[in-house]
Order: structure tokens, then sequence, then C-alpha cells
């Protein structure tokens, strides 16, 4: 075991994983490079010097800060949430920046790091064995918990979550909190309607259909993630216009300045929505219910339809 860290830590063998079924997939460095120099070709190069990226970092934690001290003025979070969020307290009618032990938890100029889960289940068994690892399927997930906009996100996620539960409880109604709930819910249908389906099948066939949404997360345009925000913020929240605008201007900026470190070269995400972000899941939920709301008569005639994120039935 001793001797593998020593081949870990020197860079010769990465030890990665696959996404869902549970296997450990060991390569040369070189490898695990390239896979990761081709994945991150769907980003930009943003910089390789360090003066740059902190200046840029510095300038999305002032705006985000500011935005934020907006929501407080408009009564949208209480002290509690800006200070928790941006480290900022507002005594006397003056905003003034937390001091002392606590500042170091609003000072970070962390990016993402980069890896990819190896997608393992989707080849046969005897396939494994023979594939070269880089024709193996990955997904590219980032490290997104302690970036510069983790706090930020957090935020989001506890603000945004109650409206868009609302906003996929309705027209049609598919909102599923998870895939436990999602697998549930379809044998519990299954289990009170066995006897409907039968009669329905004596007269006519009943037809299965699935679907998914193909690479949802690094590929939805950010145009459309923010048009679904502000159609789920018009619909179900109580807050006024310039508030639901300060809170779509605050998530294009966590959206807009995803930077992930590689070696020596950061990189910016143009397109798409982090994995693993705090608020990724309640975004990605909008996107879809916003996409098919206009269909919504069509997919109420259906025996059942049930989405969990992407996953439709």
């Amino acid at each position: 075991m001793e001797k593998i860290r020593a081949l870990v830590n020197s860079r010769v063998i990465v030890k990665c994983h696959a996404e869902k079924d549970g296997k450990i997939i060991v390569i040369n460095y070189e490898e695990y490079r390239n896979i990761l120099l081709k994945e991150l070709e769907q980003f930009r190069n943003f910089s390789s010097d360090q003066v740059d990226i902190h200046s840029h970092l510095d300038g999305i934690r002032d705006k985000c800060t500011e935005i934020l001290v907006n929501l407080h003025i408009m009564n949208v979070i209480d002290d509690i949430f800006l200070f928790h969020t941006v480290g900022m307290k507002f005594n006397d009618g003056v905003y003034r920046k937390v001091t002392g032990a606590s500042a170091k938890h609003f000072r970070s100029n962390d990016v993402a790091y980069a890896y990819p889960l190896f997608k393992t289940h989707k080849l046969e068994p005897k396939d494994l064995q023979a594939v070269r690892v880089e024709n193996i399927p990955v997904r590219l997930l980032q490290s997104a918990g302690s970036m510069i906009t983790s706090q930020v996100t957090a935020f989001l996620e506890h603000l945004l979550k109650p409206i868009s539960v609302l906003y996929c409880s309705v027209q049609p109604v598919e909102y599923c909190q998870d895939s436990r709930q999602y697998i549930s819910g379809l044998l519990m249908w299954q289990t009170k309607n066995l006897h409907v389906i039968q009669d329905k099948l004596s007269e006519s066939p009943l037809f299965i259909v699935a679907a998914d949404v193909k690479g949802l997360y690094p590929n939805v345009r950010k145009d459309l993630v923010q048009r679904a925000l502000s159609r789920t913020l018009d619909k179900h929240s109580k807050f006024y216009a310039d508030a639901r605008e300060a809170i779509l201007q605050l998530n294009n900026v966590c959206l807009s300045n995803v930077i992930t470190h590689f070696e020596s070269k950061f990189y910016i995400q143009d397109k798409g929505i982090v994995t693993s972000d705090n608020v990724s899941v309640t975004l990605a939920n909008n996107i879809v219910h916003y996409i098919l709301e206009p269909y919504s008569l069509v997919l109420e005639k259906a025996e059942i339809f049930r989405r969990f994120i992407d996953d439709i039935v």
C-alpha cells in the first residue's frame, strides 16, 4: 500500500473512480493528463498569471458583496445571511467587513479543480477488460465546495430551492426530491393502478417512453438557465422586480466565473453549469421544467409522467 501511495504522490499513477458501479480505475499519470486536457478543451483558457487570477477573483467577491448588500437593503435577506455569505455586518446604518479571525473565511481565492469519473457502466463486462482507458466515456467533475462563490451558491440554493419545488410541482406536476422518491413513486403508481393497466391493455397497447437529456449540465446555455430562473421567480416568488433582477445578476456572476485549475493553467467555463455546485440541481430542475412547460397539456394525458432532473418516464 505504501508503494502505491508513493507512486500516486510522485505522479506515476492516478487512482480514479467510476461514476456508478463502484469500480476503481488505476491509470498512468500521462493517460490521466491526456484525458483531462481533452475534456478541458470545452473550457476557455483564462490565464496562467497568478496576479491576473487573484485580481479577477477579488472582483468577483466585490460584485457578489455588492449584490448581496442590495438584497439586504431590499429586505430579501437578513443580517445573519449577509454575514455568513460574504462576511458583512450592518451596524448603525453602515456596512462593514468582518475583521479578526472570522475574516479569513471570506478572503479565499480558491478555484475549482477538475477530475474525471469513468462511465464503466456504459460498457459490457466482456469489453471492459480489453478497452483502452481513453475510450471509456467520462464525466468531468469540478470540485466546487471551496470555490470563491461556494458560499454564495449555498445561499442561492437555500433561497431558490423552495421556489423551484413550487415551480416544478405544477403544469406538469413532476417534482422529485431524489432518485429514491422517483423510483418509489413509480412503484406506488404501478401497485395502485395495476388493475387499470390490465384493463387498458386488453383494449389497446400502452407504450413506455423513457428520455434522458444528453449532457445537460455541461452543455446547457447560460441564457436558458437565466430564462428558466426568471420564469421560476416570476411565477412563484413574492420578491419585487428589483429583487428578482438582483438574484438573476447574482446567479449570473456565479455561472460566469467558474474557474478551474489544472497544472499551471486556469480555465473558465463559458457553457453549462457545474455538476457538483450547491445550486446546480435546483437550476437543472428549473431548466427541464421550463422546456417541458409548453407541453404540459399533452403530458397530462399520459397515464403517468415522472421526472428526476433529466431522467423522464
